[in-house]
């Protein structure tokens, strides 16, 4: 299976962010937003020269990708958060095919990540809380059954390190027997929030990893090369 992949390098600064705009390899899905909610911005980013804004004022943001059907599947994002909501907020859910919630992901007003299965039965935070005011990477693992599905997160305070801050993983619970939709921003319950989200993978059939880091050689001295005094 092919990964989903926004870095939003394709769009304006300030803009919407359109069903009809690449992610930068993968088109968002017909009926995603294009309202002033889900921009364009150059505040805060990751890597390049844009990322996406979301601004949650109580109007619901579903920026999603069509997966068609996924039981096993991998995940990452990079989040920069300024300010915590007053109220748990959602900002990823993995929809059945009747758009039903198979495993949502919830930032906490204290900061915990909260990921929470099918039927509710199985809620579980971080005890880790996110840091602020910088990006971190949120990484996950979704094994889809409606009685031994898993749900796996793994938080990265230190958006570039291999080693998480915090792994959450669950027991065997339902989590829906397939993943059809892949779905981000705020889903319509929750208090306020505005974040910024960049460098998206869905759909990868192992932990994707940090972005490579690239070094610039602009600033660095030269080195000459050449035969020693005699």
């Amino acid at each position: 299976m092919a990964d989903f992949t926004a870095g939003f390098e394709t769009g304006v600064n300030g803009n919407n962010i359109k069903s009809t705009d690449p992610g930068d390899a993968t088109p968002w899905a017909a009926g995603s937003p294009d309202t002033a909610e889900f921009i364009y911005d150059n505040a805060h980013v990751n890597s390049g020269s844009l990322a996406a804004k979301v601004i949650y004022t109580g109007t619901p943001i579903r920026p999603f990708w069509d997966l068609t059907s996924v039981t096993d599947h991998y995940g990452r994002f990079y989040l920069y958060v300024e300010s915590l909501p007053a109220t748990p907020c959602s900002i990823m859910e993995a929809e059945d095919s009747g758009a039903g919630r198979d495993i949502r992901m919830d930032i906490r007003d204290t900061g915990k990540l909260r990921l929470i299965n099918a039927s509710a039965g199985t809620d579980i935070s971080t005890t880790a809380s996110i840091s602020l005011n910088q990006w971190i990477r949120v990484e996950w693992h979704f094994i889809h059954n409606v009685a031994t599905g898993v749900m796996e997160a793994k938080l990265f305070n230190t958006a570039t390190s291999s080693s998480p801050t915090e792994t959450l993983t669950s027991g065997a619970c339902d989590t829906g027997a397939a993943c059809r939709f892949m779905v981000f921003g705020e889903m319509g319950a929750g208090a306020t929030i505005t974040y910024w989200m960049d460098d998206v993978v869905a759909n990868a059939t192992s932990y994707p990893g940090p972005i490579p880091q690239v070094v610039s050689t602009a600033n660095l001295a030269p080195v000459i090369y050449g035969r020693g005094a005699c």
